[in-house]
């Protein structure tokens, strides 16, 4: 599967998390600090980092952006026990421009760390198709049916995967075609 650097600086969930991970065939590095992290970044290539929000010194959100600055493309979940905690998270990343593989509520569920981690980890290639983007079992997986799924979480998975194909997007008042092409927008 992958390998995965955890983030958490409570040790018994650090404990805990990264057995269920262990458990679904990942290779886990475990870190109990964003500083510590960010130095195992240095030394051990990783697939993904799952990290947790509320971190003492340096938070989740702010070891996002030092991730974001790697050389290398590190995807990065966030995480918390409080629901609230995640979509505070969640808008405060858009709001700083960070781009998030995805924000789970703890305990993790490791299938939807699965659905979140599958297009970066899988490397390039893995998701292309001759009659283009086949992702929609990945978003329903994701995010639910189709039609429920906000389009900017539809542009930014294509995007991650590198997707071809067109999107019809509609909004009150507007309605726009964006095509794709290996995961560019074309127009």
């Amino acid at each position: 599967m992958a390998r995965l650097l955890l983030v958490d600086d409570d040790a018994r969930v650090r404990a805990r998390t990264a057995e269920a991970l262990r458990g679904a065939g990942h290779d886990v590095v475990a870190a109990d600090s964003a500083e510590e992290a960010l130095q195992r970044l240095a030394g051990t290539p990783v697939d993904a980092l799952i990290a947790d929000v509320v971190l003492e010194g340096l938070d989740g959100l702010a070891l996002a952006g030092h991730v974001a600055r790697l050389p290398r493309r590190v995807p990065v979940v966030l995480c918390s026990a409080l629901p609230t905690v995640c979509q505070a998270a969640s808008q405060r990343a858009r709001a700083e421009g960070l781009t998030l593989a995805g924000v789970l509520t703890k305990p993790l569920d490791t299938a939807a760390l699965a659905a979140l981690l599958a297009p970066p980890v899988a490397g390039p290639g893995a998701h292309d198709h001759d009659e283009g983007w086949l992702g929609e079992d990945f978003l329903r997986g994701v995010d639910g049916e189709i039609g429920e799924c906000p389009p900017t979480r539809v542009l930014y998975l294509a995007a991650r995967l590198g997707a071809s194909g067109a999107l019809e997007v509609a909004g009150p008042s507007v309605r726009a075609r964006i095509v794709l092409k290996a995961g560019k927008f074309v127009h």
